[in-house]
């Protein structure tokens, strides 16, 4: 499931930037229903205009995250950047895996921004109406980290020897027992030191 989330967050580099946006293709109308909702300087600023991105289909932060994981039907609701920490374990810097959580915070812990890691200090993020969504490193600015809650737990492996222990105690007879005997587990141990000592001669 998490592999399948990481390969659409990849679907999606060099899509465009627009503040409030969940994969629609951006249309002029659109940008200004956009404008309407949310204020001006969402899209105006700095020199920088959202139109660059009409034509194109377009993520914000936080959007291009929500979109991933109802595509996977893992949510149902809209989320912004401090929301999706809310659904996450909160981890440190040094425990992050692929599919992980990265957010800036601002002083008062609120997350205003939130990329994914996807492993070897790298991060997909839509970054800005100056970018886009891009690969980026893992910038000092991300200083918060979470594991979304709403993956299935990773199945812990099996010790090297269950599974040998498992198919031996129900289908190899040992010593004077008989073939539908279960061994136990002590005598599974003392046959695979057997075939270990046979294997280092």
């Amino acid at each position: 499931m998490k592999n399948r989330f990481l390969e659409l967050i990849r679907s999606k580099l060099g899509c465009g930037y627009v503040y409030g946006a969940q994969g629609e293709v951006m249309t002029k109308s659109l940008l200004n229903t956009l404008v309407n909702r949310f204020g001006r300087s969402h899209y105006y600023f700095d020199g920088y205009s959202a139109e660059k991105w009409v034509g194109k289909e377009c993520y914000d932060c936080s959007g291009l995250i929500v979109w991933a994981l109802q595509q996977l039907g893992l949510l149902t609701t809209d989320l912004t950047a401090d929301g999706l920490y809310r659904i996450c374990e909160p981890i440190s810097r040094v425990a992050l895996e692929p599919g992980d959580l990265v957010f800036y915070q601002n002083s008062n812990g609120y997350k205003n921004h939130v990329g994914v890691y996807i492993g070897n200090g790298r991060v997909i993020h839509a970054r800005g109406t100056a970018y886009g969504v891009v690969e980026t490193e893992l910038f000092a600015s991300f200083t918060a980290f979470g594991r979304l809650k709403v993956f299935p737990p990773k199945q812990e492996k099996p010790h090297w020897a269950e599974e040998p222990y498992t198919y031996l105690s129900q289908r190899i007879v040992i010593h004077e027992k008989r073939f539908n005997e279960p061994a136990t587990r002590g005598e599974v141990f003392a046959l695979l030191a057997q075939v270990v000592s046979l294997l280092d001669k």
